[in-house]
């Protein structure tokens, strides 16, 4: 909760957070770690469209994916005057812990090892070739793709208030990160990673050989 903070602004991310624990839900998303590090949980789609991936694996239509939702309520708050490097560290180190607490997951259920991929179409107020060359996303070893959802024109106004709904959150959660930025602002965008690179960068033979 912001310093100072108005009853408006109480009750609104009130209704936030109770509108994101029932679209939680809706979508299945559930927690498959417990350890105090984890700030994801997942939940399982069914690709609609295909993705390719620089290391040659490949997503067809019908295959499994593991959508991945960021743990709102775990993750480092952002300072007042917003992020630094103190908070870029912890949230890179809890990103590779939640990482490898997947890979270990997926190890043990074999009923999914049809998924291919993992990751999640995002919006981010970031521009395409910032995202694309130097954010954290692509250190951690998600290649950018379009949005699993086609760009007709429902599709575009969906986009738009899902869009809204991702500032809300943020607004909500950690909203020191919105300092001069708008809604309208957030770029939609897929990442995602291939399960071959989860595997060979997170999985127990990557922490044997002291991986990332």
């Amino acid at each position: 909760m912001a310093p100072h903070e108005t009853a408006p602004g109480r009750i609104g991310r009130h209704l936030v957070r109770a509108l994101d624990a029932r679209l939680r839900r809706a979508q299945g998303t559930f927690v498959f770690s417990d350890d105090p590090d984890c700030i994801l949980r997942l939940s399982l789609i069914t690709a609609q469209a295909p993705l390719r991936f620089n290391n040659g694996a490949a997503v067809a239509p019908g295959d499994q994916l593991i959508v991945i939702h960021f743990w709102n309520e775990r993750l480092p708050a952002v300072p007042a005057e917003g992020p630094d490097l103190r908070w870029a560290r912890t949230m890179i180190r809890q990103s590779v812990a939640s990482l490898r607490l997947l890979a270990q997951y997926l190890e043990s259920r074999p009923d999914l090892a049809g998924v291919r991929a993992i990751g999640s179409d995002v919006a981010g107020f970031l521009t395409v070739s910032e995202l694309d060359t130097g954010a954290v996303f692509p250190r951690l070893g998600f290649e950018m793709q379009r949005p699993l959802a086609s760009a007709g024109p429902w599709q575009r106004f969906l986009g738009f208030w899902e869009g809204v709904y991702s500032w809300l959150l943020v607004w909500t959660y950690n909203p020191a990160t919105l300092r001069g930025k708008a809604p309208w602002s957030l770029e939609r965008f897929g990442m995602w990673m291939p399960r071959t690179t989860l595997e060979a960068r997170y999985g127990h033979g990557a922490a044997e050989r002291g991986g990332t």
